[in-house]
């Protein structure tokens, strides 16, 4: 026992002293890093260095290539021995972009410049006409100062290049020469806010001294012995005082107030063993100072270090096993800021580590296979601080876990490592005597003691808790806890006495025994969460108040399952269910609904917090939302904001004593800092990053290329109509979560607005018409701020050379030209062929003449002989009418035979049917009579009497069943031939159903199947014919108990429908039927014989006579049913007015 002791101790120990650094010395800039390496894209794990361009691309320099990314993907740069325009090495060591956006590169063998234009590089130390041309040299780093020149870092000298009169210098170490550099290795160039060019070697420090083109060496510490003149100086910065900052190989250096004069001193931050705030002992490779004053300092194997310039300590990062968004990497190659404040850091072996600007918002902790030290389980299911402010977590299948929220390390405990009785932990509570409840799944009710660091288990074995499974804990105000469970509702624990009291359906108290979500609220009220609706229970007053769905008052809960409750005062508890949040008013008791429509990123609500700015965070199946309801604004934080995924569990949240917010979900659980979440308020630049053709890209240095330049400088392209497949590629500059960024393009003439594509960055078109065309392009950073002005392009689609002006007007000339022809020639024709005709004219008109007068005589005689046919006709025509009238008649009286022939032969077959049916059913009952009544003869002196009676009462079941069938025979018959009379009048209908509740009674005892009444209300009246009533329930009760089997039940019912009728329905738990057997059940062509249950016998005559009977009554009757499921018959009577 004394090593586990000590253990503890020594647990206690290390604790407390963990807590005491924090609190003296605050906490560090908590960050998260996201990473860019080969498996993305990047060229090469090793990263050297890391710049912004004026465009807003990251310009990525590696061991392998040069990287050009825009947020997605990459744009690799690499020698190419072929092409003396490609990059001269892969070994990129520095970017650099000067006051007029030229890229400057430097590699291994020497100094670039990228042409935008050409997209292709220019290599000084391979032409002719640079200074440079012949020196192979490994560039460091590029710096310009004020007046534009280039100062750049190698391993040979320190370079200047005057590019105004393309004049180069190279400054070297000269012994002879105190002035000169104190060593010609130079790592670092760097030009100051005052123009002074700074110069870090492998041998001290220099300041360049401009009027004597020499070197002053500053060499002098703090103390009168301290000399740094032989130090390795790599990496300069400058804060934003005026400090200069340098990174060595033995310390972090700073040269203060260097305004007041020459005479620097060197102040030495160095690593001490003793403290574990000082800097790291390893080589500084570089030093970088952010926007906000931050200095950042980056060792080799030594990770990441932040200044705190107010207690003098450096906040350590590196790789953390239980830290899945830690560093990645402890070797520190170069450390940039982008203009969104996102930091970027180069490692060597890790690629890119970026850390957010929001980074330190959302956490996010989860199980790591073999790290033993991480959370148990990514299932998390429920929260508590203790009165220590140590987090407790709950998993389900994990068992519990405590987690040290400073040190990122959790605690385990199980059932194999402890006495805990179930490794699904459901809920947790602290009482006021500092004992931790737990409730389990299987395991019931576990205390947890900390003075002991022990667990006692009371389950249903070893105690009278009537249940295992406690979904839910709330401490009462009497040394009470208040649990909700699984099977026995309610249950009450007085610690004191032990005792244990359920409240259920079986006790009387409260109507559920389901119950997830136990919360106090005032006045010693419980608020409870169940899978029927919410309850409110006094238990001093034994009110018990029950909130369930009523689709019909949009006042009502939004839905019966609830999955969690939080009680925020007197007037307002949020209620999370499966459809929706609620805001209910325990004054009004009224709920307002919220649901996706109104901002929600999921109706499925899961977990409610509210925050110390008294902003609700609504967890969902969706991600999580802030929801500020007084200004009705919706926040959402989905997986990309780092959530642990976008599932969360229900009545798992925690609201920490420092205003922290824990959700847990299915791979872990989040921790979030709402005061830490600021909107990206940034306004992001927008690019068009590629352009393509057919599918192919095109660069602006190609053969036949349309782009003079870039494409994202370009402002207009010209393309011949057979170029008809355009791609453009476009990205948001703003990397503070790309895959949020959200983009809308839209083509002008072409387009009929604004597309919105989501996330995706791409546009395609085809076959555009020769025309002008503007494409358009806008984009949204990771929090929805748009550029609504964006970017555009001008686009012209040259017409082919049939569609061109010259062309249309040669060829409207020509046109014009064939035409006047033409009409020349046409009408020099028409003027001969005129001349001819009139001539002809003349020679026939008098001819016309003559024949004139002959036709006028005849003319006459034809009239006289048309006013003759005309009345002939009008008398033909009266005949025709009177034959087609005639003919109409013939028709009628022929569709009418038809008919009726058609319907005798119906009534024919029905008839032949009915009687084999009847014929084949009625020879078994008086078979049955015959057989019984022989017997009874033949042996009725020496049976006893009970046999007697036995068989007596076969012969009346049979019968009875002769009967049956023979009465409604006999309806049918009378209904078929119109003789049948309907008598409706105002009846009881519950008194009908009591009358063939007595005829059917032994019949259905017989088979000991109960026949169960329903309906409540024995006053509704319907506007019957009580016979035709009475034989409607009878057969359908008959039909339910024949196909009912042994130990079933049948009911029957009667309702209000609220539409002018009456429902009846008689349901049965007996064989059912498939759904061919339900359409053919009315119908008197396909009924047929079918057995019951036990072989009775039926026609099915009397369902079809049910149907007739209430369609008389002008109802409708039905049936629900599916096979050994048993069935349901409805119909419908009128009400009595």
């Amino acid at each position: 026992m004394e090593p586990a002791q000590n253990n503890k101790k020594s647990l206690l120990v290390f604790t407390f002293l963990v807590c005491f650094v924090f609190l003296v010395y605050g906490q560090p800039k908590q960050l998260q890093f996201n990473y860019l390496t080969p498996n993305d894209g990047l060229s090469s794990s090793t990263v050297t260095s890391i710049l912004q361009d004026h465009k807003g691309f990251m310009w990525i320099g590696t061991n392998d290539g040069l990287n050009r990314y825009d947020g997605y993907g990459f744009k690799l740069f690499k020698n190419n021995t072929s092409n003396p325009f490609s990059l001269p090495s892969d070994q990129v060591r520095a970017i650099f972009e000067d006051r007029n956006n030229h890229l400057l590169i430097g590699s291994n063998v020497g100094l670039s410049l990228y042409d935008w234009d050409k997209d292709q590089f220019i290599n000084y130390m391979s032409e002719d006409s640079s200074p440079f041309y012949g020196i192979d040299c490994d560039v460091h780093n590029i710096v310009e100062d004020s007046l534009g020149n280039l100062w750049f870092s190698t391993e040979i000298a320190l370079m200047y290049f005057d590019r105004i009169n393309n004049t180069a210098v190279q400054y070297t170490h000269d012994p002879d020469n105190p002035e000169s550099l104190s060593n010609s290795w130079v790592e670092y160039v760097f030009v100051d806010s005052k123009n002074r060019v700074w110069v870090s070697t492998r041998g001290g420090l220099n300041l360049f001294q401009p009027q004597t083109k020499t070197f002053k060496r500053i060499a002098r510490g703090e103390n009168v012995d301290d000399d740094y003149s032989d130090i390795d100086f790599i990496g300069i910065t400058e804060d934003h005082d005026g400090n200069i900052w340098i990174g060595s190989e033995n310390g972090l250096f700073c040269l203060k107030n260097t305004s007041t004069g020459q005479d620097f001193i060197l102040s030495r931050y160095q690593y001490s063993p003793d403290d574990k705030f000082s800097i790291s002992d390893k080589r500084l490779l570089s030093v970088f100072v952010d926007h906000e004053n931050n200095l950042w300092v980056g060792a080799e194997n030594g990770g990441l270090f932040l200044f705190d310039r107010e207690n003098q300590k450096f906040w350590h990062y590196k790789p953390d096993d239980y830290d899945i968004a830690d560093i990645n990497n402890e070797s520190i190659e170069c450390i940039y800021m982008d203009n969104k404040d996102n930091l970027w850091v180069g490692t060597f072996g890790g690629g890119v580590n970026i850390s957010p600007k929001y980074s330190d918002a959302i956490f996010h902790y989860e199980n790591l296979k073999g790290g033993e030290l991480s959370l148990s389980s990514n299932v998390v299911s429920s929260f508590l601080c203790d009165h220590d402010g140590q987090i407790w977590v709950g998993t389900d299948g994990g068992g519990l876990n405590r987690f040290n929220e400073n040190t990122k390390r959790f605690t385990r405990f199980n059932i194999n490592n402890s006495d805990l009785s179930s490794n699904a932990i459901l809920s947790l509570v602290e009482e006021s005597n500092h004992n931790i409840w737990i409730g389990t799944w299987g395991g019931g009710l576990v205390k947890y003691n900390h003075g002991r660091n022990s667990f006692t288990s009371f389950t249903t074995q070893n105690s009278k808790i009537p249940d295992d499974n406690i979904f839910s804990i709330a401490e009462g105000s009497q040394n009470d806890l208040w649990m909700g469970s699984f099977t026995n509702g309610l249950i009450h624990y007085q610690i004191d006495k032990n005792e244990f009291t359920s409240y259920s359906q079986s006790s009387g108290l409260i109507e559920d025994n389901y119950i997830f979500v136990v919360k106090t609220g005032s006045n010693g009220q419980l608020y409870l969460g169940t899978s029927t609706g919410m309850r409110i229970f006094s238990p001093a007053e034994g009110l018990y108040v029950s909130f369930t769905h009523d689709p019909d008052n949009p006042n009502s809960i939004s839905h019966e399952a609830v999955y969690d409750i939080l009680v925020e005062n007197d007037t307002c508890v949020w209620v999370a269910t499966q459809n929706g949040l609620n805001r209910f008013n325990p004054e009004t008791q009224v709920f307002k609904r919220y649901y996706m429509e109104d901002g929600l990123p999921n109706n499925v609500i899961k977990s409610l917090l509210v925050d110390n700015s008294g902003i609700l965070w609504v967890s969902t199946n969706q991600g999580i939302c802030r929801f500020d309801y007084q200004h009705n604004k919706y926040d959402l934080f989905t997986k990309d904001d780092g959530l642990q995924s976008n599932e969360f569990n229900s009545k798992c949240a925690l609201r920490l004593n420092n205003g922290n917010l824990l959700f847990g979900g299915t791979n872990g659980f989040n921790l979030i800092s709402p005061d830490r979440i600021i909107k990206n308020l940034n306004i992001p630049e927008i690019l068009i990053t590629d352009f393509f053709l057919f599918n192919n890209p095109v660069n602006a240095n190609t053969e036949g290329s349309p782009l003079a330049m870039h494409i994202s400088d370009s402002k207009e392209i010209k393309l011949p109509h057979n170029q008809s497949v355009l791609t453009f590629y476009f990205a948001v500059m703003d990397f503070t979560m790309p895959e949020k960024n959200q983009y809308a393009y839209m083509l002008e003439n072409f387009d009929d607005g604004w597309i919105y594509s989501g996330s995706k960055r791409e546009a395609t078109y085809t076959n555009l018409d020769p025309g002008d065309y503007i494409f358009r392009v806008k984009g949204s950073n990771n929090d929805g701020i748009w550029n609504e002005e964006g970017t555009a392009l001008k686009i012209t689609i040259l017409p082919p050379w049939w569609l061109t002006l010259w062309f249309k007007g040669i060829f409207s000339i020509f046109i014009i030209a064939v035409i006047l022809a033409i009409f020349y020639i046409r009408t020099s024709n028409l003027r001969k062929q005129k001349k001819v005709l009139t001539k002809k004219v003349q020679e026939r008109t008098k001819d016309l003449q003559n024949k004139n007068i002959q036709l006028k005589q005849k003319s006459d005689d034809l009239n006289k002989t048309n006013s003759l046919l005309k009345k002939r006709q009008l008398t033909i025509n009266k005949q025709s009418e009177e034959l087609k009238t005639q003919a109409e008649e013939l028709k009628v009286i022929a569709e009418n035979l038809e008919e009726t022939n058609t319907e005798l032969t119906r009534i024919n077959a029905t008839k032949d049917m009915l009687f084999s049916i009847i014929a084949h059913d009625l020879k078994n009952p008086f078979n049955v009579i015959l057989g019984y009544t022989d017997l009874l003869l033949s042996n009725f002196n020496d049976w006893e009497s009970s046999q007697s009676l036995e068989i007596l009462g076969y012969i009346k079941e049979s019968s009875a069943n002769a009967y049956n069938l023979l009465e409604n025979l006999l309806h049918w018959s009378r209904s078929q031939r119109g003789v049948l009379e309907f008598n409706p009048s105002p009846t009881n209908a519950a008194e009908i159903i009591n009358m063939v509740f007595t005829e059917v009674i032994s019949f259905a005892r017989k088979k000991e199947v109960e026949i169960v009444n329903l309906f409540n209300d024995e006053s509704l009246q319907v506007n019957a014919d009580p016979d035709m009533l009475t034989l409607i329930c009878r057969n359908l009760l008959m039909n339910a108990i024949k196909f009912s089997n042994t130990g079933n039940k049948v009911f029957i019912d009667i309702e209000d429908d609220a539409t002018g009728f009456v429902r009846f329905s008689v349901s049965d738990q007996g064989v059912g039927m498939e759904k061919e057997k339900v359409e053919s059940l009315f119908n008197m062509e396909k009924t047929s014989s079918t057995r019951g249950t036990d072989g009775e016998k039926g026609t099915g005559l009397g369902l079809v006579l049910c149907k007739e009977f209430v369609l008389l009554h002008k109802g409708r009757i039905w049936v629900e049913s599916k096979v050994n499921e048993g069935a349901t018959f409805f119909f419908t009577i009128p009400k009595t007015k």
